[in-house]
């Protein structure tokens, strides 16, 4: 598999057929040396491909059997595909939106595309490990299916997919590093959906956005918009909000002024002891408004940040 995804080959009739019979010894070597050819594959484009062929020759289940009670899941109207497909869809979905990001956001598009180089593991990069996020995003909505009046809702499955992917994770062999991007993408999926409202999200949102997310903003952003991109092609998108022009202004407002913000703190811990504060949890509370007034431009000097302070004490 992994040869015909990096050298471009396709595997022969006999040995495909040797491969079906056989898959459940996919499960026997060691979780490293799986987890080493799984994220090579998931390192390329045309990822959705490559995933559907491990199904196909019955890989996948053995490899995530997590997907399992995805398969045949389709409630709702507007789910023509059932969710595994839909998972699919979005880890393919996602070589359009790289593709289409010197068009979304022209001014930021190298700088995601080289995070997205950077290795989180050995033969883990920030792609690959966000191709495995797009795969497993929707894992927790069976459990969290709801039909109140023929209202379908999955509440909570962002928190609770997070959750269970952990695990899959350890199982794996994953580093602690590419564990916490895959689960904090997971988690904050529908967060770019929920900034979809007319007149574009506030700055109090856009700043804890970015709080949350931390360097796995553009991962979140990007499987968010892939995650659009696979339910367009099954709900009219009148009754979908927009993605991409939130999309761009959170990438502007990260790279302009959160980034400088946290790099640049005008204030510390050291200035609230000095005005008679003892460390304590409300010292982070009180830090982070700083941030979020400096990175608004609402405070844009340390005197005006330490007279802020002042009156907020």
């Amino acid at each position: 598999m992994r040869f015909a995804a990096t050298l471009g080959f396709a595997i022969e009739q006999e040995t495909a057929k040797h491969i079906r019979l056989r898959a459940k010894l996919i499960a026997g070597p060691s979780p490293e040396r799986v987890r080493d050819e799984l994220f090579m594959i998931l390192s390329e484009r045309q990822a959705e491909k490559h995933l559907l062929l491990m199904d196909s020759l019955g890989l996948l289940a053995w490899l995530l059997p997590e997907l399992e009670p995805l398969r045949g899941f389709a409630p709702g109207m507007y789910h023509v595909h059932d969710v595994l497909t839909h998972s699919l869809r979005t880890a393919g979905y996602l070589d359009g939106v790289l593709d289409d990001l010197w068009k979304l956001a022209p001014g930021f598009a190298g700088t995601v595309l080289e995070h997205l180089e950077d290795r989180l593991e050995h033969l883990v990069s920030r792609k690959a490990a966000l191709r495995f996020a797009c795969l497993l995003h929707d894992m927790a909505k069976p459990e969290t299916f709801t039909n109140e009046d023929g209202r379908i809702r999955f509440h909570g499955h962002d928190n609770l997919g997070a959750d269970k992917v952990l695990f899959v994770c350890r199982r794996f062999r994953l580093s602690r590093s590419t564990e916490a991007l895959v689960s904090k993408v997971i988690k904050f999926h529908m967060r770019l959906f929920n900034l979809s409202a007319p007149g574009g999200p506030s700055k109090n949102a856009l700043y804890r956005y970015c709080r949350d997310l931390g360097d796995a903003l553009p991962e979140s952003l990007l499987l968010a918009q892939a995650d659009a991109r696979a339910t367009y092609e099954i709900m009219p998108r009148e009754k979908f909000a927009d993605t991409e022009k939130p999309m761009a202004a959170v990438l502007e407002y990260y790279y302009t002024k959160f980034l400088k913000a946290e790099a640049r703190p005008l204030v510390t811990g050291d200035d609230l002891i000095r005005m008679g504060m003892q460390p304590g949890p409300k010292f982070r509370e009180i830090l982070e408004e700083i941030k979020e007034k400096q990175a608004e431009g609402t405070i844009t000097n340390r005197d005006e940040a330490l007279d802020y302070l002042k009156r907020m004490i």
